[in-house]
């Protein structure tokens, strides 16, 4: 097992939580809820949990931005996004455009008001009070060696319903746009964005028509024929 080591005592950082504590009652309590989806940057590198006969990574994070998870009719998640826009013309070549708040966008507080009571009951500490805007969150550590985390990465990530365990996690790209392919939980957990329909249409399918396309225009052996006739 590989081995966290504290920056400034170089020794490893574990936390043992509580002892009746099993991810399997935590996750059947939240049964129902939708879940988070969190933007945010790593503040340094995880500690180590031990709780309910798990290991885990506990990754430290400061907020960056935070959606509730939403699925559609037919059960597929719906792509979460930054703002909505309400765009009013005011006259030739003026407009106004207004930023509006998401209904299913989250403060710190709101995502804090999620994820630190499953913290506090697993028996693990706290974000401490004057880190303004951090998160605890917990990755099962068999899968945390499948993505490397330093300080300052940004990351993405989605939680396990309305809990602090990590379904799935990727490192943003560097415009902060969409994330990168090194997502960890697998495609039902992280969805298809547009950047992997793009990657999967330069795979080999077949592209679709340019509308008009089909109408082309005379081949060369049609040009030429009242020439002939002269």
């Amino acid at each position: 097992m590989s081995r966290i080591y504290n920056e400034t005592t170089h020794e490893a950082v574990v936390h043992t939580g509580a002892s009746g504590w099993t991810e399997a009652a935590a996750l059947a309590q939240a049964k129902g809820t939708l879940g988070l989806i969190l933007e945010a940057e790593v503040l340094r590198v995880p500690d180590r949990a031990m709780v309910g006969g798990k290991r885990y990574s506990m990754l430290h994070l400061r907020y960056r931005a935070a959606f509730r998870r939403r699925f559609g009719a037919d059960g597929r998640e719906l792509e979460a996004t930054k703002k909505e826009e309400s765009v009013k013309n005011t006259g030739f070549l003026n407009k106004v455009v207004h930023e509006l708040r998401c209904d299913y966008a989250m403060s710190v507080e709101e995502v804090q008001a999620v994820v630190n009571p499953f913290i506090k009951a697993a028996g693990l500490p706290l974000p401490h009070a004057r880190a303004e805007g951090s998160i605890h969150l917990l990755l099962d550590e068999s899968r945390a060696r499948a993505i490397e985390l330093i300080e300052g990465q940004k990351i993405r990530l989605k939680t396990q319903t309305d809990t602090a365990i990590i379904e799935s996690i990727a490192l943003m790209d560097s415009m902060s746009k969409t994330t990168a392919l090194n997502f960890v939980g697998g495609e039902a957990a992280s969805g298809e964005g547009w950047t992997d329909k793009l990657q999967r249409k330069g795979g080999g399918e077949a592209a679709e028509p340019i509308p008009g396309e089909e109408l082309q225009g005379a081949d060369d052996d049609e040009w030429g024929d009242d020439d002939d006739d002269d």
